[in-house]
This record gives structure tokens, C-alpha cells and sequence, in this order.
């Protein structure tokens, strides 16, 4: 069992606070001022951690997403996975549009990725099976699912999509399994080649 050291408890307490908070508001209507009353910390403290609210809302996502992927191994198949991931975004769409809104696209998708990299690693493992590919290609494949499911993702939360994550999940599966298994054939085929 992991213990959480004082540092990483205030920066959860001022996280959780803040997620109450956009709640009830837009993120650039709250202050650092309402934010550290509502914590009960001065604003030295809540320096000493972050730059801004948008550092710690970007800390915030980051170990959320974090929390949920690490876990990845745990999961019988990336769709499992998947389907865990899209279905956490949706039960807290609210500080997910909000973080979509608020930080930079490229920020946002940096956090998405990094964390969907484990995801679309073991689904291009998955796809691959015994086949073997230097780990250049199948950092290429994984590299363009990441992209590819990145950007679902992103478009399947703004849209407000009526789709379930289990339809999400098994459109992507239908469209990118046959051309990923493709991919690490050609890519198969071409390394024997050489």
C-alpha cells in the first residue's frame, strides 16, 4: 500500500477542491483567492505547488488519466481497457470539457497521449501477436492508433456523442484492427526484405 506524503495530500486536497468548483463555475471565473479559502491553504502554499489553476487542472487530468492506464496490464484486451477509459471520461465530462476548453489543444492532447500510449501499445501487441517487428515499426503503428484514438476520443467528448463507449470502442475496433494487422504485416514483410 502506497503512502501519500504531505505534498502529494495538499496537492490532492486542492485538486478535488477544484474540480467541486468548476462544478458550479467555468475555470477562468475561479480565483486563486476562492480556491485556497475553499482549502483552508494560504496562496504561498498553492505557489509552492503549481504556477496557476491551469497548472494544476492540467496536474489534475494528467493523474487521473495516469491512474486509470496504469493499471492497463490488468485488463483482458485494449477494448476492455478502452472501454474503462472512455466510460471514466464520460462519468467526469464536465472537468474533462472544461480542461478540453480551458488549456491548449496541444497541452490536452500531450496529457491524452502520453496516457493512450499504453493503450494503443497493447493493442498493436495484441494485433501482432507472434509476428515480429523491430521496435521501431511498432513504435510507428502505435504512434498513428495514439493519434487516431486520440482524436476520437477528443471529437466523441466535445460532440456530446449519443454513442455508448462500448460503440466507440467497437467502431474503432472495426475500422483500425484490419488496417493495423495490415501495417505490421507490410512492415513484417519489408524488415525481411532487407
Amino acid at each position: 500500500m502506497k503512502y501519500l506524503t504531505t505534498s502529494e495530500l495538499t496537492k490532492l486536497h486542492m485538486a478535488e477542491n477544484l474540480q467541486a468548483l468548476m462544478l458550479e463555475k467555468p475555470i477562468n471565473k475561479i480565483t486563486i483567492k476562492e480556491l485556497t479559502s475553499r482549502c483552508k491553504i494560504n496562496r504561498q502554499t498553492f505557489y509552492y505547488h503549481f504556477c496557476d489553476i491551469y497548472d494544476l487542472l492540467e496536474w489534475l487530468l494528467k493523474n487521473r488519466l495516469k491512474s486509470i492506464t496504469t493499471n492497463i496490464e490488468n485488463f483482458d484486451s485494449w477494448q476492455e481497457a478502452g472501454i474503462y477509459l472512455l466510460d471514466y471520461l464520460c462519468d467526469n465530462r464536465p472537468l474533462v470539457l472544461s480542461t478540453l476548453n480551458s488549456l491548449s489543444r496541444n497541452s490536452v492532447h500531450n496529457l491524452i497521449h502520453d496516457e493512450i500510449f499504453k493503450l494503443a501499445s497493447k493493442f498493436v501487441h495484441e494485433i501482432a501477436g507472434d509476428i515480429k517487428l523491430s521496435d521501431a515499426s511498432f513504435e510507428r503503428i502505435i504512434h498513428f492508433f495514439c493519434i487516431t484514438f486520440t482524436a476520437l476520443l477528443e471529437d466523441w467528448l466535445v460532440s456530446d456523442s449519443n454513442q455508448s463507449s462500448k460503440e466507440v470502442i467497437y467502431d474503432l475496433d472495426m475500422i483500425v484492427s484490419g488496417m493495423t494487422r495490415n501495417a505490421v504485416l507490410r512492415y513484417a514483410l519489408k524488415e525481411e526484405a532487407l
